[in-house]
């Protein structure tokens, strides 16, 4: 049931798997202007997600005063299935950013939410696994100095579910930047 889920995910992510690294290993072709630390790694508890995720982002480009990123995260719903077997939901948030200011900052972006979520096939009752996509937005503040160190967010994380409605979520994340 694993194997399945995860040959899914790497077939969703195989067309932008070049791109990404491209971008992630070739960054001084976007910008030499940036700042020190363009990495950061943080938790988000609520948010794109769901309930909590992990998360890793990377500035790629500044103009003016304002910066441009890449997001991607992992968040779980349920680790174990409804049998009890280990079978984890995974929500996997990929979003552009832009930040405007330093190190006080606004932050926007939209993105993607791919959900992998078990559920009971309602013909056998037995797991079955529904990828399905979501849109995100990212409205808030970002705390983070420009040499790195401590990051700070709040934000206002609405998600279009499905492409069929919206939900409302807010997030709050602590991490580190470098």
């Amino acid at each position: 049931m694993f194997c399945p889920m995860i040959k899914n995910i790497i077939w969703s992510f195989r067309k932008t798997a070049l791109i990404l690294t491209l971008v992630f290993l070739f960054p001084a072709a976007w910008s030499s202007e940036l700042p020190a630390a363009v990495n950061s790694v943080y938790v988000q508890i609520l948010g794109k997600a769901g309930y909590g995720s992990i998360n890793y982002e990377r500035q790629l480009l500044l103009r003016g005063n304002t910066r441009f990123g890449l997001h991607g995260g992992l968040g779980t719903y349920n680790v174990y299935d409804f049998t009890g077997s280990f079978n984890p939901d995974l929500i996997i948030p990929i979003s552009v950013n832009a930040f405007y200011g330093s190190p006080h900052s606004i932050e926007i972006g939209a993105g993607q939410t791919i959900s992998s979520i078990v559920q009971a096939n309602p013909a056998g009752w037995q797991p079955e696994r529904v990828n399905r996509l979501s849109a995100v937005f990212v409205f808030g503040y970002r705390f983070q100095r420009p040499e790195g160190g401590f990051i700070f967010r709040l934000g206002y994380n609405p998600v279009f579910e499905f492409y069929r409605r919206f939900v409302h979520w807010g997030g709050l994340s602590f991490g580190y930047a470098f």
